[in-house]
């Protein structure tokens, strides 16, 4: 029997090895490739969706123009513009479907982008799509309620008692603790510590990092940054002795209370020199106390001193606000002084002698505290926490 020639018939099965393997190669690269893709498109998504969130925080909630260019500008910065090289970006706010369409203070990102191939073409053609999603969210979770910025100067509580459970004490200075309970839910400082016969029943000092500024993160403490008052036909005042003196909203030269009683009407003072209260008890609901860079000293020593911010409107909460320049003394120090709100004043020292409040927030330079005092013991006004935070939900 003749035998048929088999030469060369293993050439075409090893051929066709190649491209089979070549093609798993290829695909192996062109998948690598994509992951990689979309994890900066999840990051550019993640970023669109916090920067939206951000600008929530001072524009207010919802704000679809404003959390739309924010995002697209940091998904932008992150490598993917909308309408650029294949790629789409869709801001939402509040999102349109899911869990969080309702929510008014969140905001929806997804970047969609082409990808092309290498390899994988012979297959899947020249490219491949991809698309990343996330959703941010404001969260009222901040956990500082009193704040020193300057890193040069020493938070001294002497004979201090702070009931403040569910908030915290971030100091960038030193700090020095003269007897007294402190009952905080943290305890962060950069400098120095020192403890002089002192207890603490929750969080105990601690070494931290720096802590920025928090008023960004206050909306109606940047807001009033943002868009200062403008002082305008300001006038002297001086209370000599009438009881129950009302005092309308406005800009004033000078405040001197010397006698009888005060009571603030509601809206926003504006001060430009002294502020002196030398005894009168002094009451005032849904009021906000900017200091000029040229107020000062504010000093209300009066008997008592009772004062809350407004619930609604642009300064909803913030119940002082030093200009950022201003480095003269604030002190509240009424034999009973019971404050709400947020008190802001990054470059100054602050004192306050005994008292309680609603739900405080102190962002000072310094700060000395003297006597017993409860910083958080109820609900925030308006039920929401003052500081708030953004956090990716999903």
């Amino acid at each position: 029997m003749k035998r048929t020639s088999q030469r060369g018939a293993v050439i075409p099965l090893v051929a066709i090895s190649l491209a089979v393997m070549m093609g798993f190669a290829g695909m192996t690269v062109d998948v690598g490739y994509l992951e990689y893709a979309q994890r900066q498109q999840q990051s550019a998504a993640d970023a669109a969706a916090i920067a939206g969130a951000q600008q929530l925080l001072t524009s207010g909630c919802p704000n679809a123009t404003a959390a739309q260019t924010a995002g697209k500008s940091d998904a932008s910065a992150a490598g993917f513009t909308d309408g650029s090289n294949g790629a789409t970006v869709t801001v939402q706010n509040p999102p349109a479907a899911g869990a969080y369409s309702t929510n008014n203070c969140a905001v929806y990102a997804k970047v969609t982008a082409s990808h092309p191939t290498l390899f994988a073409r012979l297959f899947r053609g020249n490219s491949m799509d991809a698309s990343a999603q996330a959703t941010a969210t404001i969260v009222n979770n901040n956990d500082g309620c009193i704040y020193t910025l300057d890193a040069s100067k020493t938070f001294q509580l002497n004979g201090t008692n702070i009931s403040a459970p569910n908030c915290g004490i971030l100091s960038n200075g030193s700090v020095q603790v003269n007897g007294g309970t402190v009952d905080v839910g943290s305890f962060g400082y950069l400098g120095g510590f020192q403890s002089n016969g002192a207890k603490y029943t929750d969080a105990t000092p601690q070494k931290m990092i720096q802590v920025p500024d928090p008023c960004p993160l206050i909306a109606s403490c940047s807001a009033m940054k943002a868009s200062p008052p403008s002082p305008s036909g300001c006038k002297a005042y001086q209370e000599n002795g009438v009881t129950n003196a009302q005092v309308a909203p406005g800009c004033y030269s000078s405040f001197q209370l010397n006698g009888g009683s005060v009571v603030l009407e509601p809206g926003t003072y504006i001060f430009t020199g002294v502020v002196q209260d030398n005894g009168p008890p002094v009451t005032g609901s849904g009021v906000t106390l900017y200091a000029t860079s040229t107020a000062g000293p504010v000093q209300f020593n009066g008997s008592s001193v009772t004062l809350s911010p407004p619930l609604t409107g642009p300064t909803a909460g913030l119940l002082f606000y030093q200009d950022p320049s201003n480095t003269q003394t604030v002190q509240f120090n009424g034999s009973t002084t019971s404050l709400s709100g947020v008190m802001y004043a990054p470059a100054a020292l602050g004192q306050i002698n005994g008292g309680s409040g609603n739900y405080l927030v102190l962002v000072y330079g310094n700060i000395q505290l003297n006597g017993s005092y409860n910083v958080d013991p109820g609900q925030p006004v308006a039920g929401q926490s003052y500081l708030r935070n953004i956090v990716l939900a999903q």
